[in-house]
């Protein structure tokens, strides 16, 4: 056999395994079995039973994001099917499985003592809204973070003691119980609040708006609070 029928003979086993196997293809020919290295994370394919099977490997304990990992994965066979002619919609499935159900986010040792260094700097509330003006105490114990679809919720928990409203009409004080600071609100001076808790926590949610692994200003927002902790 000639060398032109031999290179014929391969790139048509080549054609024959691409169309009914794409992606056991895409597994062997464009990833060569082998880690997508992005950004410090190790995405790590393994062929099972038809189906890619992916694992995060994060060595250097970055934050990151379920959502966008799952992204690069999906850009990754995007290009393949675009580069082969392979429908997308069709194997995109098979091609794009975790082997455990990731949690929607990760968050660091580094950046969770981060925040908690900067929760503890808030030690009063001062708050001045439409109907009342607030004041408060803080005493910080914890912050959680939850993604759920594409917003990003940031609650920082502690003790709020020694609240009190203020109408800002008359001047008439009153003290409440912290556990109703947020609860009895007027929605108007709650929609204030929301807008304010972005200057008061900056310092804790840009620890994830300066992290593109876990934040893309195209698909992600910030939901804040400040709650006391029960």
């Amino acid at each position: 056999m000639n060398i032109q029928k031999q290179i014929k003979k391969v790139l048509n086993e080549e054609y024959n395994s691409l169309r009914n196997n794409p992606i056991l293809f895409y597994y062997l020919n464009f990833l060569n079995e082998k880690p997508v290295e992005w950004m410090g994370l190790y995405l790590t394919p393994n062929y099972e039973n038809g189906k890619i099977i992916w694992e995060v490997f994060n060595p250097n304990d970055f934050s990151y994001s379920f959502s966008i990992v799952r992204d690069v994965i999906y850009d990754e066979f995007e290009s393949f099917c675009n580069m082969t002619g392979t429908d997308l919609d069709e194997n995109i499935d098979n091609a794009t499985v975790f082997k455990s159900n990731p949690s929607r986010c990760y968050v660091s040792e580094k950046d969770m003592e981060q925040i908690n260094i900067e929760g503890k700097k808030i030690k009063q509330i001062n708050f001045n809204g439409f109907h009342f003006n607030h004041e408060a105490d803080f005493d910080y114990k914890k912050t959680d973070v939850e993604i759920n679809s594409g917003s990003i919720g940031i609650s920082v928990l502690g003790n709020i003691t020694n609240l009190t409203k203020t109408d800002p009409s008359n001047e008439e004080s009153y003290s409440e119980d912290g556990k109703n600071f947020v609860n009895n609100m007027s929605s108007y001076d709650y929609d204030i609040w929301k807008d304010e808790l972005y200057d008061i926590l900056t310092p804790i949610y840009t620890i994830f708006s300066s992290n593109p692994r876990f934040y893309d200003d195209e698909q992600n927002w910030f939901d804040l609070d400040i709650f006391q902790i029960y």
